[in-house]
């Protein structure tokens, strides 16, 4: 197991997952593992992994390796009618609900020892639309 791998198991498993307040059937998320930002789409995530590095001061654990992921999801600005759920609802509900999926992940896949996740932080790019950005360093058995 690398980075590469998990970054494509982490962005095969975003992808699964079904919003909660999915509008219709084309309302997915889409996960892109790397810095191609020229796609934009509302619940288009860009992935980005770093080259993992070994893990010292683990007794008997010479082959654990740890590596840092950054997911960057976009959401565009949709005006919501009074009581309709707004994107920055929205955002962070699906940053809670992919971490709770990734956490699922992390302790049933046999090579992962652990996920550290740091805190969601959404911004807002001044015309309405919305970026969560979380990052989260895993260690891996390589």
């Amino acid at each position: 197991m690398n980075s590469a791998t998990i970054a494509a198991a982490i962005r095969d498993r975003i992808e699964a997952l079904v919003p909660a307040d999915q509008s219709s059937a084309d309302d997915v998320f889409r996960v892109i593992v790397g810095l191609d930002t020229a796609q934009q789409g509302s619940r288009l995530g860009y992935l980005t992994p770093t080259g993992g590095t070994r893990v010292t001061g683990k007794v008997n654990r010479c082959n654990t390796w740890s590596s840092t992921f950054e997911l960057v999801m976009y959401y565009v600005g949709i005006p919501t009618e009074a009581g309709q759920t707004g994107t920055l609802e929205r955002a962070i509900a699906d940053a809670e609900d992919i971490l709770e999926d990734l956490y699922t992940w992390s302790s049933q896949t046999a090579g992962i020892h652990r996920i550290d996740p740091q805190p969601a932080v959404a911004q807002d790019n001044q015309d309405g639309d919305i970026a969560v950005i979380r990052q989260f360093t895993i260690e891996f058995e390589r």
